[in-house]
């Protein structure tokens, strides 16, 4: 990351992140979670990253970024279905 930004330069980045909050509990949904994680290790990659990319920005030496987040809220039925339809 260092290596390619230029000074006053920016980059973007995209992550998920398995920050979720749900309610009411469902075994089902903590099964989902148990098994994303295991997943994104196997695959050698960090499930958590999203809250992790500030400390990694510092560690690249950089002094300066802004950080922001967005949420998804499944409200209603039909916002549900869609989060949970396979296709």
């Amino acid at each position: 990351m260092r290596r390619v930004l230029r000074v006053a330069g920016c980059s973007l980045f995209v992550t998920v992140t398995t920050e979720h909050l749900r309610g009411p509990a469902d075994p089902r949904l903590d099964r989902w979670m148990q098994i994303y994680q295991q997943l994104t290790k196997k695959n050698g990659a960090n499930a958590n990253a999203g809250r992790l990319l500030p400390t990694w920005i510092r560690q690249a030496g950089f002094d300066s970024m802004d950080v922001s987040s967005s949420t998804w809220t499944f409200r209603t039925a039909d916002e549900r279905m869609w989060w949970g339809s396979c296709g």
